[in-house]
Order: structure tokens, then sequence, then C-alpha cells
């Protein structure tokens, strides 16, 4: 868990994809998915927009793109993405006891 930020906070969009690996020295917060009407890139900067708040409220300082869907089912189309959130992990503290 990490403290929430402003909404508004920066982030970085990264690349942890496989091929590339996770970046050292980052903690996995959760994830953001966002499914939107029109078929979108996972850097548009308008999902970008849906991204961000979401990610910062997690406690986010990066981003990267953890599953990436176009479809079209006769009805309509879109894209479901899924962002995973990160920050720079932090020395353990003390256990938590309850």
């Amino acid at each position: 868990m990490a403290p929430p930020r402003p909404l508004d906070c920066a982030l970085q969009l990264i690349d942890a994809s496989p091929a590339s690996g996770i970046p050292a020295g980052l903690e996995l917060l959760g994830y953001v998915r966002v499914i939107h009407d029109e078929g979108r890139s996972p850097n548009d900067p308008e999902v970008l927009k849906l991204v961000k708040p979401e990610a910062c409220k997690l406690g986010g300082e990066q981003v990267s793109v953890g599953a990436s869907l176009n479809f079209t089912n006769g009805l309509r189309s879109g894209s479901s993405l899924v962002y995973a959130v990160w920050r720079h992990a932090v020395a353990p503290g003390k256990p938590i006891t309850f």
C-alpha cells in the first residue's frame, strides 16, 4: 500500500513488458482498467487522462501497459486497456500488528 497522491500527480509511462522486464527498484501497487468506446492506443492522451487520477489515488509514480485489447463484436468496437501502477520501492518498515 502507498499513500494516495494528488489526483493530478506527475506520472511516467514506462515499458515493463516481458521483453524489457520490470525496472529494478519498483513495487507494484495495483491495476487500473479503462474501457473506451473507440479503438484507442494505450498511450493516447485521452486514455491517459482517465488513467491518471486512478493511478495517483493508488500512490503511483509510473504506469505500464499490462494488457491492450481492441475489439469489434458487430455492434460496437472499442478498447480494453489495463495499466499496472508502480512506485519506487521503500525500505520495509515495521510489520503491522492487528
